[in-house]
């Protein structure tokens, strides 16, 4: 009877590990067939979603998120896929002492021998007045770009890059990716450089104490599209992409003169409305008329060319020389000798600008070379 009992029993394994068996190869099968069925730009965009979040969940609580491919490029070789992401993002950190950077800035106080009270001093400054820590909401873009091989279609094994928000450049995705660790020793290395800005503030006469940078800042963030993929009636074609129906046409008139070329137009009207004053109604002035169509405007108002040695000028002192670690948002950022925009986050983790002519939101930016970074008031 309990040789019959245990036969019946091994039966029932043998039944069960067979089923089992079979189950997981159809699940495989099923997995296998369903990633067959999906395109090579399907397939691209999941890639360039899953490195996005896996990128930057590490630091970010991650909401709202949009990828949509907008562009390819095919060199017979190779197809290259741009998508855009944009979504909102809230620091997990409690506090700006949780922040890496901010830890390497406190830990190479500590290192140093002589008197560190005037170091201190500084990193204390820097964060509580230079960086951009809250919890609310941020708007964060990136483009993402992956080259696939024509012939394999290959998307696993593709690379990954990002594309600058003003130029073609690809910088490998490796090279960018957020770690805590490498975030602690740039602060480590910085400290120097915080000091140094930390004693620029206390002395420099320049920049105007009354502007409101988060003023500046909500302005640009209020007044331009995200993730903006299509484009008006440009001469070239679709070569500038901007969403209008975001700007802020009911007070800065519609000008065809202007909006293929408004970056300049864009960072004035920021800048107004944190509290910069406009001066004077001549063309060689900073400022542009209200609330109707007018050819009125000022040159320093609407080109780089003279906006940037208007607000650096003696007469007028409004810029300061900043930099990568110390320019945050409400602040400006040359990105070319030829377009400008407005910083609008610098949390140690990422830095942000937002933009015109290219419509960009909260973009994701790194320090290259050629920039030029100033402040108007950091605090």
């Amino acid at each position: 009877m309990k040789r019959k009992y245990l036969v019946f029993v091994l039966m029932l394994i043998i039944v069960f590990v067979s089923f089992s068996r079979s189950a997981f190869a159809m699940s495989y099968e099923s997995d296998h067939d369903l990633q067959a069925y999906l395109t090579v730009e399907d397939r691209v965009v999941n890639k360039a979603t899953d490195w996005f979040v896996q990128n930057y969940g590490e630091f970010y609580e991650i909401e709202d998120l949009h990828a949509s491919l907008v562009r390819s490029f095919n060199n017979q070789l190779k197809t290259r896929y741009t998508v855009a992401i944009h979504c909102m993002t809230r620091l997990k950190a409690e506090s700006p002492a949780e922040l890496p950077f901010i830890r390497g800035l406190y830990d190479a106080v500590k290192d140093k021998r002589d008197d560190t009270r005037p170091l201190k001093a500084a990193v204390d400054y820097y964060a509580v007045e230079i960086v951009d820590f809250s919890k609310d909401l941020s708007p964060l873009s990136v483009d993402i770009v992956i080259p696939v091989d024509n012939e394999t279609k290959d998307v696993n094994t593709a690379e990954i890059y990002i594309q600058d928000g003003n130029t073609t450049t690809l910088y490998p995705a490796v090279d960018y990716e957020l770690d805590a660790q490498k975030l602690y020793l740039s602060g480590k290395n910085s400290v120097d450089e915080v000091y140094s800005a930390y004693q620029t503030a206390q002395s420099s006469a320049r920049g105007f104490s009354d502007y409101n940078r988060i003023a500046a800042r909500d302005y640009a963030l209020a007044w331009v599209g995200s993730n903006v993929v299509g484009c008006y009636d440009h001469p070239l074609g679709c070569s500038i992409l901007q969403d209008r129906t975001k700007w802020n046409n009911s007070v800065y008139y519609y000008n065809s003169n202007l909006v293929h070329d408004d970056c300049a137009d864009f960072v004035s009207q920021a800048m107004s409305a944190g509290g910069l004053p406009e001066d004077g109604s001549s063309g060689s002035t900073w400022f542009r008329v209200k609330y109707t169509y007018t050819m009125a405007w000022g040159a320093p108002w609407t080109n780089v060319a003279y906006m940037l040695p208007y607000m650096t000028s003696s007469a007028h002192q409004f810029w300061d020389s900043s930099s990568f670690a110390v320019c945050n948002a409400g602040n400006i950022l040359l990105t070319e000798s030829d377009h400008v925009v407005m910083i609008t986050l610098n949390d140690t983790v990422t830095h942000r600008y937002t933009g015109h002519t290219n419509d960009k939101k909260g973009v994701d930016f790194y320090d290259e070379a050629g920039y030029q970074y100033y402040a108007i008031k950091t605090t």
